[in-house]
């Protein structure tokens, strides 16, 4: 087996446990903001991941460890400047989701952010990826699905363009499928562990504009006791394993292949959400994660030939 099958296989793995961390930590946030706001939940959260990517960074150099996957320094200025502007716009992404989880369950609006519409044409488009039939059918069955799901928003066109939740839920889905697609360059020039390092410390610097501009200065120390603490630790570990596998996962697959971690994530938030959180959804809405299910497996897992097979 060559270096190249090893490493895209090493890829997909650690894309896997990607989706694991990432698809607990999408339906914590609810769990945890029945004891404490969000906005302190993001800030508290990426502070502990911030201090541990530090602490892991300057590790990894002080013993000299090897290691060119992790960090290294292949990046001009202007790169540099504009993967911070990339990080600040991906924080949008996050925002969008803790503001939508006021309004809905999670398990109705993680369906909603899965939608790989966006990431797929940022891929094809700007990054000049090859666009497959699977991923003309994959829009079309996301389009379906989306209407599914809104089916008993449609009371009137008014109630849908002011269903705040869905609007908030839609906006995620843009921001995170749009920066998601450019990390592979970030991740490349600069380690996976820089890149991870001013990620998490461009949504610190977020979630302290908003906690300032929402709260006052003085609630941040308010916000730190022992009862709610446990939160911003869990949310912190599930952070880590996420953003540091994902980016991990970049250094050896395309932006297309990791697609395959949205059906495995939409599945386990959807069942934590339904289990542990015992929400309630309506039929038409069940059919709606199914078919946006259906249509994140041909993009992750249905190869193309497969499709022209099945057509001839």
């Amino acid at each position: 087996m060559d270096y190249y099958v090893i490493g895209h296989s090493k890829g997909l793995f650690f894309a896997i446990l990607s989706a694991l961390f990432f698809g607990v930590g999408n339906t914590y946030w609810k769990t945890a903001s029945k004891d404490v706001e969000m906005p302190f939940l993001m800030f508290y959260r990426n502070l502990i991941a911030v201090v541990v990517l530090a602490i892991v960074w300057i590790g990894v150099n002080f013993f000299s460890i090897q290691n060119g996957e992790l960090t290294h320094h292949n990046i001009t200025l202007i790169s540099f400047i504009k993967t911070i502007c990339l990080c600040l716009i991906c924080s949008l992404g996050l925002f969008f989701y803790l503001k939508s989880v006021k309004y809905a369950p999670v398990s109705y609006l993680i369906p909603i952010t899965s939608i790989n519409i966006f990431g797929i044409l940022t891929a094809v488009f700007y990054f000049k990826e090859e666009f497959l039939i699977k991923h003309f059918i994959s829009i079309g069955l996301s389009l379906i699905g989306l209407l599914f799901l809104l089916r008993n928003n449609f009371k009137s066109a008014k109630y849908f363009i002011w269903n705040t939740g869905v609007i908030y839920s839609l906006l995620a889905s843009f921001f995170w499928g749009v920066t998601y697609a450019f990390f592979k360059y970030s991740v490349v020039s600069l380690g996976v562990i820089p890149f991870s390092f001013i990620l998490e410390f461009s949504v610190l610097f977020f979630s302290f504009i908003w906690i300032i501009k929402s709260y006052g200065f003085y609630m941040i120390r308010e916000k730190l006791n022992v009862r709610i603490i446990k939160h911003y630790l869990i949310l912190a570990f599930l952070l880590l394993g996420g953003t540091f596998f994902y980016n991990y996962a970049l250094l050896f697959n395309s932006i297309l292949e990791l697609n395959l971690i949205n059906p495995i994530q939409l599945a386990l938030s959807v069942l934590i959400g339904l289990i542990v959180l015992q929400e309630k959804l309506q039929t038409s809405q069940y059919i709606g994660i199914l078919i946006l299910f259906i249509s994140l497996i041909f993009t992750s897992f249905i190869s193309n030939e497969f499709i022209l097979d099945v057509i001839s």
